[in-house]
């Protein structure tokens, strides 16, 4: 994943840099990869690794609506991730990546890629918001390990209380 990458050209770029010749950048070392050399010849792996990329960019910025478009249309853009908490901030939010004008960029964005073909992801540290992300069209949903055993941590601990544990 590529973090603030905000028109077609980075876009271009960050797919590119994941990729083997002929069809990107990737420098091809051979190492754990390429089963350290053990299981064929290098070449033999290209097209494979090539093609079990997923490549998935970061829609961080509200600027990055003009291009949007441009960037949808490359070839070997898996997912557009629009991070929550970035696109806040650059709409002059920052802390809240909950806010309805957040909200509202985000749904055109994913209206967007559905059009295009190109599946979406953001994050989510509630079920709450989970559920609300998935009936707003997010294809992929991603937690934090933190907020988990946090919550989890803070659920323990109020069945406890509420048993006498002091």
């Amino acid at each position: 994943m590529t973090p603030q990458v905000n028109n077609a050209a980075e876009a271009a770029a960050a797919i590119a840099g994941t990729k083997f010749y002929t069809e990107g950048v990737r420098g091809l070392a051979g190492m754990r990869t390429f089963d350290f050399g053990m299981n064929g010849s290098l070449d033999s792996f290209v097209t494979p690794l090539n093609d079990r990329v997923l490549n998935m960019i970061q829609f961080e910025h509200v600027d990055t609506l003009e291009h949007l478009d441009d960037m949808l249309a490359l070839d070997g853009l898996d997912v557009l991730f629009i991070g929550p908490s970035d696109l806040a901030q650059s709409l002059g939010l920052p802390g809240q990546p909950n806010h309805p004008e957040v909200t509202r960029v985000a749904d055109q964005v994913i209206a967007r890629c559905q059009a295009a073909g190109v599946k979406t992801g953001t994050v989510a540290y509630s079920s709450a918001l989970v559920a609300n992300c998935l009936d707003r069209g997010f294809d992929m949903i991603v937690a934090s390990v933190t907020a988990f055993i946090g919550n989890a941590a803070i659920g323990y601990l109020a069945d406890a209380k509420s048993h006498g544990a002091g």
